[in-house]
């Protein structure tokens, strides 16, 4: 069981989407959390917000960086993966990059 579940725990984009064979559901994206390894450890992060934060061009008040909000949903598979919830959609070339639990 993770030891330390302190503010601002840091996770990874999976393969982006949940999917099927055919299928790809884009308004469920996978995370790995950093230090959870069984699907017993999710329960903690069930209902947690996360935030993936991008850089853009454009200054919008005095910051060049954007925040997506979700919600971590459920948990997915045995090893530790979760669902998460974004308002809007993650982009698909967002690929496997950073995100942040608050």
């Amino acid at each position: 069981m993770r030891q330390s579940r302190g503010e601002g725990s840091e996770g990874q984009l999976q393969a982006g989407y949940k999917r099927s064979k055919s299928n790809c559901y884009a308004n469920c994206t996978l995370l790995k959390i950093d230090g959870v390894r069984t699907k017993e450890d999710t329960q903690f992060y069930i209902g947690k917000r996360v935030a993936y934060v991008y850089k853009v061009k454009k200054e919008v008040k005095h910051s060049k960086f954007r925040v997506m909000w979700g919600k971590i949903r459920r948990s997915h598979g045995n090893s530790g993966a979760v669902r998460a919830k974004f308002v809007k959609n993650i982009p698909p070339k967002a690929g496997p990059s950073r995100a942040s639990r608050t």
